[in-house]
This record gives C-alpha cells, sequence and structure tokens, in this order.
C-alpha cells in the first residue's frame, strides 16, 4: 500500500492513444497495472489507472475508430470481420480490457485508495454517460465495478472493526485482567 514512489508511466502513452498503435497502448497500459497491482503497488497502479482513464481521451479513441458503430448489432458483426478492426482490437475487446484494469483492483486492502477511485470513477462516468458509454456492452461497467468496490470496502471495514474488537480484548486482558473473570 506504498503511496507513489515515482512517475509511473507507460511508454508513449499520449502518443499512441493518439496514433494506430492503441491496441498496442492498452495491452501495455492494461498489463502495468495489473503489474503494478501484484507486486503491491497500488497507489502507482491506480495512478496509472487515472491516466488511461481520461473521458476525453476514450471518447476521442472510440469516435476515431468506432464511431460508426451505431447499435450491438453492427459492433458485433464488424468485431467478427477481422479485416474491419482497427489494430486487429475489436471494440468489445477494447472497452473488457479497460474494465479489466479496473477490476484488477478488486482485492486492494486499502479503503482510501478506493474510496479515491469510486471518485474517479464517477466523474469519468459522469463524462462519458452522454455518449453512451457508461453500462452498456461498449463501455465502463460503472455498476459493476462500483459494486465490487463497495462490497471490498465493507469487508475491509469488518476485517477493521473485528481487528479492533480484538485489541480491545487483548488489552483489557494485559491491563486489567480482574474484569475478565466475571
Amino acid at each position: 500500500m506504498n503511496k507513489p514512489t515515482q512517475e509511473v508511466q507507460v511508454t508513449g502513452t499520449a502518443e499512441c492513444a493518439q496514433t494506430s498503435n492503441l491496441y498496442y497502448w492498452l495491452r501495455e497500459a492494461s498489463e502495468e497495472v495489473h503489474r503494478l497491482i501484484d507486486i503491491g503497488e497500488f497507489y502507482d497502479a491506480a495512478d496509472l489507472l487515472k491516466k488511461i482513464m481520461v473521458a476525453s481521451k476514450l471518447r476521442r479513441i472510440h469516435n476515431s475508430y468506432y464511431s460508426d458503430l451505431a447499435d450491438l448489432a453492427s459492433t458485433r458483426q464488424r468485431d467478427d470481420d477481422e479485416g474491419a478492426v482497427p489494430d486487429g482490437l475489436r471494440v468489445l475487446d477494447f472497452w473488457n480490457a479497460l474494465n479489466e484494469c479496473w477490476f484488477a483492483f478488486q482485492d486492494v486492502p486499502d479503503k482510501e485508495l478506493l474510496h479515491d477511485l469510486c471518485r474517479h470513477l464517477v466523474e469519468l462516468c459522469v463524462n462519458l454517460e452522454a455518449d453512451e458509454l457508461v453500462d452498456h456492452e461498449m463501455g465502463i461497467l460503472k455498476e459493476s465495478i462500483m459494486r465490487c468496490f463497495i462490497r471490498r470496502i465493507d469487508e475491509l471495514s469488518r476485517i477493521e472493526k473485528e481487528y479492533k474488537r480484538h485489541l480491545h480484548f487483548l488489552f483489557q486482558a494485559a491491563y486489567y485482567p480482574a474484569t475478565l473473570e466475571k
């Protein structure tokens, strides 16, 4: 649960997001978020996630690559046509990869960080809802991610409460043993 120690950056993130290397940019950024979580660098992973999840950037990428997709049927039809998929990245795979970055935080043992990510997710979704990129098959799965984070926050709160109860009991046992005999 280390606070950010260094500037975490995925090579060429800004440039790749605006060029034809979308697939490689997304894959590299997603792998880096997961790697940072795996080694316990939760704050660095969260900082990188926030850099990836900028509404204007996501909207621009979605619109430049997938603006011709009027509905889910046309999305699935184009995703099945390998030649029509930019950089080999299907639109549903694009959004799934982004959502997986969020879900990677579901076991993080830091309530403060999870609350911060919830706030960022809400802000992001407010900016994407007008484009119907929230809680649809194409877009951020806000409800599922929030449920996941809230469940984890509740679990951490229960653990913290139980820990405090045990500490209180140990304190009483050590300093007031007579009160425990009653």
